[in-house]
């Protein structure tokens, strides 16, 4: 019995030390030199928060436009949807659940996504957006989801490209990113530290500005549609119901910080003083007279 145990144990030790990394007090997964934000439990509670609050952003909707009508064409075929980068899998999850008639796939660069008590039209599997999307059947999706990916893609322009062969015609691409502008106060406030990270690892943290523009260079789609939403951030909304979401935000913001602090290590910074300004992000969302922003822009197209 000990014998058996011991084995099971090596196994997946084993298993574990080939898919993550250790390093600075986190977890990472461990095959792709891109994506360098954890993935640990602290950053999957830190991932569901997020999901939670872009939920919010969206009335409680999923997607920022409908798509009944791409769901219901084609009376008898079974419908796929693909979330990109899927996370911890609550998209995905959510968006099954309420479409039982709908095979919905989540892909990720970490199996981090529950793998019981889910439903049977909802699957994940492990893969690299930069050099996997080609190995996916061509024009068989009707949806293809992705947002806040701006640590993990270097190539917007190829990346769009590549989706647009997974979708079928009339299909929709479906994005979200931070919208800041290199000049905007939130951009040069330590609340964006993430950003600051993300330019040093030769990222754009700005590209929630040019998603239209990228969609556009494709020339592979039609009917653009650019939803923005300003988010509370912080401990000064008078409404509960916003003040919650404002402070769930603000934490969430926080942690992403934290959580670029080993990618800020590697490029010479001193933890001390990283923690230093951390902290002051917090204190400076716990006061009910800083009224901070942020800017979240949902980007959607349809394949021609």
């Amino acid at each position: 019995m000990s014998g058996s145990s011991s084995s099971t144990s090596t196994v997946t030790s084993s298993v574990e030390e080939s898919l993550f990394a250790f390093r600075d007090g986190r977890r990472f997964q461990a095959h792709n030199s891109i994506y360098r934000l954890p993935n640990d439990e602290r950053e999957l509670e830190r991932l569901d928060s997020e999901h939670d609050v872009l939920a919010f952003a969206l009335d409680g909707e999923l997607l920022s436009r409908p798509v009944h009508h791409i769901l219901e064409r084609d009376p008898g075929r079974r419908k796929r949807v693909l979330d990109l980068g899927c996370g911890t899998g609550r998209w995905a999850l959510e968006f099954a659940r309420r479409h039982p008639d709908v095979d919905v796939l989540g892909i990720d660069l970490s199996p981090i996504q529950p793998r019981v008590l889910i439903p049977p039209n909802c699957n994940f599997e492990v893969a690299d957006i930069l050099k996997d999307l080609h190995l996916y059947p061509s024009d068989v999706f009707e949806i293809v989801h992705m947002r806040l990916l701006v640590f993990g893609i270097t190539d917007y322009e190829r990346v769009i490209r590549d989706v647009a062969s997974l979708l079928r015609a009339g299909g929709m691409i479906f994005m979200a990113e931070i919208l800041l502008s290199e000049e905007s106060p939130v951009a040069k406030s330590d609340a964006a530290l993430w950003a600051e990270a993300c330019a040093l690892e030769g990222l754009d943290p700005f590209v929630g500005g040019t998603l239209e523009e990228y969609i556009s260079m494709s020339k592979l789609f039609k009917d653009t549609s650019i939803t923005v939403r300003e988010m509370p951030a912080g401990n000064w909304p008078s409404d509960p119901t916003l003040n919650n979401v404002a402070r769930q935000w603000a934490s969430n913001i926080v942690a992403l910080n934290r959580a670029c602090i080993p990618m800020l290590l590697s490029h010479g910074f001193v933890e001390a003083d990283l923690e230093f300004r951390i902290s002051e992000v917090a204190r400076y969302f716990e006061d009910p007279t800083r009224r901070s922003q942020w800017t979240v822009v949902f980007a959607s197209a349809t394949k021609i």
